[in-house]
């Protein structure tokens, strides 16, 4: 098995740890918890399946009990500087303000 192709289970242990680590349940899209893991493009696709109606309501349960979010709305500006620099560290960058603001 890839490892973009990760059974629901091992993802749902990803989010729970990111959850914890990041004080957030909302992933960025280009997040990878290792390289090409693709964590962000499950969890978009999540959402997306959630939007649609085609989540398996039992999935949908496990995820908020582990506090991923289906929603963007009420994120705060601090929350999102947050995931950038998460970002930013999952791609080897400076997550520094300085080297942001140049």
């Amino acid at each position: 098995m890839s490892r973009h192709n990760l059974r629901f289970e091992e993802r749902l242990e990803q989010v729970k740890q990111y959850c914890a680590e990041n004080g957030t349940g909302w992933i960025p899209v280009r997040y990878d918890t290792e390289p090409r893991t693709r964590m962000g493009y499950w969890a978009n696709d999540v959402r997306y399946k959630y939007k649609k109606g085609e989540l398996a309501k039992n999935h949908e349960e496990q995820l908020r009990a582990v506090g991923f979010r289906f929603e963007r709305a009420g994120m705060g500006f601090s929350v999102r500087v947050k995931n950038l620099k998460t970002i930013r560290k999952s791609q080897g960058g400076n997550t520094s303000a300085g080297d942001a603001a140049r």
